[in-house]
């Protein structure tokens, strides 16, 4: 079993997306704590208000869902790359939001942009960043979900497009393989972040009523251990893999009839914000 302290020392870049909270917020602490002076740099809209705690990131403030700030931070963490210290780089594809309702929930400008920051982003940032992750040698690792192992009913934009994260990982994977990058898809289930609150919730449904509910940290340290060994996929936590074990193995409309019932038992609706 590796170590991944020991397999992340030879890191000397990550770049990651919305690293300004939840689980993005972990990725930064976790890697500073395996190696103080890597060089970190944050592509998202906005900074946390502790600066995280003094910890030395660099932020670039970035519109995810814009191709042309998008292209203008590659450039420019290209030439941050020029002057860092030899050593591999690591690409974070971690930033992403849902939301829950019927489709077009909370309008479909709302939609759009998923498909932007959730798909276009990750494709984006990778193809422009993968030539210096190739010189450098290194990997990458996506956000995807447990929600990618079924069509998910009252949110269905977010979780076809962790399904789409999750096939176009496995298949950049089996590409990159023999060019020395490896990539890793992280599936998570219901983590505590803010992800509820961005989805539309006032508050997050109650922890005992979602099985497989993780913290942040749990999610990256199981994300790190994976991609120390080099694995290709996670589901985090065994009632997670559970799930997404017997989901796979039922045809896909009944995967989203199984999902329609589990998300109307929830009753999610009663945690809606009221407008």
């Amino acid at each position: 079993m590796k170590n991944p302290q020991g397999f992340l020392k030879s890191y000397s870049v990550v770049v990651i997306t919305g690293g300004s909270s939840g689980i993005g917020y972990s990725f930064v602490r976790r890697l500073f704590e395996i190696k103080p002076d890597m060089t970190i740099i944050n592509l998202s809209r906005t900074k946390p208000d502790d600066e995280w705690n003094g910890l030395p990131v660099i932020h670039r403030q970035t519109d995810l869902a814009s191709p042309a700030e998008l292209d203008e931070a590659c450039l420019w963490i290209v030439g941050k790359c020029a002057g860092a210290p030899d050593g591999k780089m690591l690409l974070v594809n971690n930033s992403g939001f849902g939301s829950y309702g019927r489709f077009p929930a909370r309008e479909i400008e709302r939609q759009l942009d998923m498909v932007e920051v959730n798909i276009s982003a990750p494709v984006h940032l990778t193809g422009l960043l993968l030539p210096e992750i190739e010189k450098r040698g290194g990997g990458i690792i996506n956000m995807s979900s447990l929600a990618a192992f079924q069509p998910t009913p009252y949110m269905a934009t977010y979780g076809a497009t962790k399904s789409f994260i999750l096939d176009w990982s496995l298949a950049l994977r089996q590409e990159l393989k023999t060019r020395g990058v490896n990539v890793l898809a992280v599936c998570p289930g219901p983590t505590e972040s803010n992800f509820f609150k961005n989805a539309g919730f006032a508050t997050p449904p109650c922890r005992s009523s979602i099985a497989g509910n993780n913290t942040a940290d749990f999610v990256v340290d199981c994300a790190l251990q994976a991609f120390s060994k080099k694995k290709g996929i996670v589901v985090t936590g065994w009632r997670n893999k559970m799930a997404a074990f017997f989901g796979a193995i039922l045809p896909r409309t009944g995967r989203a009839v199984v999902a329609e019932i589990a998300l109307r038992k929830l009753r999610l609706e009663t945690y809606l914000k009221q407008s």
